[in-house]
């Protein structure tokens, strides 16, 4: 009796997994359809087709490379692989305020990836995207970064590194973008933004 309660658990552990994998192959085949290149690697549930469609705005879509320069790939991590700092660059006496850059590190495996601000910015703002950081990445599994290339792969202590422009970040909670309205998709159409559709 004992035995076929197991393994009556085991098979239904395994229709679940199944059931699992093949919803989240779904997901995935349903938001890469029109935008197959803007996501690097799985999203682990956490964008939407519209994410994607956002980041094609005025931008050439090109399957990513490392000659790729404009075009904002996402790509996602395992919150506890991520971080975000701000690094004190000088004080800026037209902004009356320190000025810093905004650094997001995150890896997998044994590569690295870097996501730093187009241009350092006052020190206040850049706490305040760690403060949102905190809010939408608590509890949350997994984390999503949007951005072009910069540089890399290189090597750096044995590491495979990659630089990138941080654009947003979002998990299940929320997206945060570097310039405003970037994650909101109606906005940008609003905006004059035409998506570019992959056929």
């Amino acid at each position: 009796m004992r035995k076929t309660i197991n393994l009556t658990r085991a098979s239904l552990l395994i229709c679940i997994i199944f059931i699992g994998a093949r919803a989240h192959s779904a997901h995935l085949e349903n938001i890469t359809r029109h935008y197959p290149h803007g996501l690097l690697g799985d999203d682990f549930g956490v964008l939407s087709e519209n994410d994607l469609a956002a980041n094609t705005c005025g931008v050439d879509v090109e399957p990513f490379s490392e000659k790729s320069s404009a075009y904002p790939y996402w790509q996602c991590f395992l919150t506890k692989d991520a971080s975000i700092g701000c690094d004190v660059t000088e004080y800026d006496s037209t902004e009356k305020s320190p000025l810093a850059i905004l650094a997001v590190t995150a890896s997998r495996r044994n590569e690295e990836h870097e996501y730093v601000s187009r241009r350092a910015i006052r020190l206040s703002n850049c706490n305040w995207f760690k403060n949102e950081w905190k809010r939408i990445a608590k509890h949350e599994k997994y984390l999503c970064l949007s951005g072009p290339l910069v540089g890399g792969p290189e090597l750096v202590g044995g590491k495979k590194s990659t630089t990138w422009v941080f654009d947003k970040f979002k998990t299940r909670k929320g997206c945060v973008s570097f310039f405003v309205d970037q994650c909101d998709l109606g906005a940008r159409l609003k905006d004059g933004c035409k998506v570019t559709r992959s056929r």
